[in-house]
């Protein structure tokens, strides 16, 4: 059960933590009329975006990272009653340093697209409202894939790895559980890695057009 609520959850607070920062560095900036002052900066344009989006990144992983501890702090704390007595002591849910490192490197490229993907739509749209509105079906989205890999059934194999931010879910949930496959790992990483490199790249475009950053 944990092992499928945890990567969920991770997911979750990943997007919580990019959607809340993004359209207010973004959008946010539009409505109070302050971005024109960052464009005349010496800054270029793509050290602009890189900028945003490595904010957004970092606030992400760590609103992902915090969520985390305090689930398992409550699990240790208050979730006696999740392990049957019948099972051993040793049965009791943990996640070891090499679990732990692994699901990292899993999340920091899902970080990356989720991250680039709010700058995106904060760039695209005119207000933080309209921002909200433009992410709420992206979210939503992300709920009913995270809800599909908590009931158990639709199993993930091998192209279908391909597919970011519901491959990360499923790899997320075999380290959990110890049943780890090294090929489904490396596809997980390749696509969500070329997905995030794409999704920056058309970020960095977006916030080059003047008719974007400045409609009305």
């Amino acid at each position: 059960f944990l092992s499928r609520l945890l990567p969920y959850f991770m997911v979750l607070a990943v997007l919580a933590g990019a959607m809340g920062l993004g359209a207010e560095i973004t959008a946010g900036e539009k409505e109070r009329s302050t971005i024109a002052t960052l464009l005349v900066s010496h800054l270029s344009r793509t050290e602009i975006v890189l900028g945003k989006f490595l904010t957004v990144l970092t606030v992400s992983l760590a609103s992902c990272l915090l969520s985390a501890v305090g689930l398992l702090i409550g699990v240790r704390a208050f979730g006696g009653g999740l392990t049957p007595s019948s099972l051993p002591t040793s049965a009791v849910f943990r996640i070891d340093a090499a679990a732990f490192g692994w699901m990292l490197v899993v999340l920091v490229p899902l970080a990356v697209i989720l991250a680039a993907l709010v700058v995106i739509v904060g760039t695209y749209a005119r207000s933080q409202k309209e921002a909200s509105t433009y992410l709420l079906p992206i979210y939503m989205v992300i709920v009913l894939v995270g809800m599909v890999s908590m009931t158990g059934t639709a199993t993930f194999r091998g192209a279908q790895f391909l597919i970011p931010i519901a491959n990360a879910l499923y790899v997320l949930q075999s380290i959990i559980v110890g049943d780890v496959v090294f090929q489904d790992i490396l596809l997980t990483l390749g696509a969500n890695v070329v997905c995030g490199a794409i999704l920056i790249f058309l970020a960095i475009q977006l916030f080059k057009r003047e008719a974007v950053l400045f409609r009305s």
